[in-house]
C-alpha cells in the first residue's frame, strides 16, 4: 500500500512539472516589456548598463527583442566619465522546460544613438568600438539565454537570468 502511494505522488509530481513547464510555455507568447540594470566593472570601465526592452515571444517559437540601452560609467584613469545609448533589434528562438525559458539569439543589430566622454561627443573610432564590443557581448549571435521562472501569473513574469556572469532578477510585464 505504502509503495502505491509513493508511486502515485511521485507520479502527480511528474504530471504537475509537466503542467507547469506547458503553462509557461502557453503564457510566455505575447509581448513582455522590461527592465534591467546590470553593472558593468572590469579593468577599464565602472558603471552600469540600463536596458529597456519589448521583447515579442510569438507562438511559433520565435521572439524579437526591441531595446533601448543606456551605458554610463567612469574609466578607471580616473578622469573619463563616459555615456553611449544605443537601440538594439534581435531575433531568436525560445523553448521551455519545466519553469525555464531558453532564448537563442539568432541576429541582432545595435545602431548607436549618442555617445560622450565627460559631454563631449566621441569621435575616436577605435574607442567606439571598443566600447560597443564589450556592451554586446550579452547580445552575440548563437548566444543562448536562460530565463528562470521565479514567478508567473500570466501578466506579471519574474525570471533570473545571469549577464556578465551576474545573477539578475527581471520582472516583465505582459503588453
Amino acid at each position: 500500500m505504502l509503495k502505491k502511494m509513493v508511486l502515485l505522488s511521485s507520479l502527480a509530481s511528474v504530471l504537475f512539472l509537466l503542467g507547469c513547464g506547458k503553462s509557461l510555455e502557453k503564457d510566455v507568447v505575447g509581448k513582455w516589456a522590461y527592465e534591467m540594470s546590470i553593472p558593468m566593472d572590469d579593468k577599464e570601465i565602472a558603471g552600469q548598463i540600463i536596458l529597456k526592452c519589448v521583447s515579442n515571444f510569438l507562438p511559433n517559437k520565435s521572439l524579437n527583442h526591441d531595446c533601448n540601452m543606456k551605458a554610463s560609467g567612469s574609466m578607471k584613469d580616473g578622469n573619463s566619465m563616459i555615456e553611449m545609448q544605443w537601440r538594439l533589434r534581435a531575433t531568436g528562438d525560445w523553448t521551455v522546460t519545466d519553469k525555464t525559458v531558453y532564448v537563442k539569439t539568432i541576429d541582432g543589430k545595435f545602431e548607436p544613438t549618442m555617445s560622450s566622454v565627460k559631454g563631449d561627443p566621441i569621435s575616436n573610432k577605435y574607442m567606439l568600438e571598443k566600447i560597443q564590443k564589450r556592451i554586446e557581448s550579452p547580445f552575440i549571435k548563437d548566444q543562448t539565454a536562460t530565463y528562470v521562472t521565479v514567478s508567473n501569473d500570466g501578466k506579471k513574469w519574474v525570471y533570473e537570468t545571469e549577464v556578465e556572469k551576474k545573477k539578475v532578477i527581471v520582472t516583465a510585464t505582459k503588453q
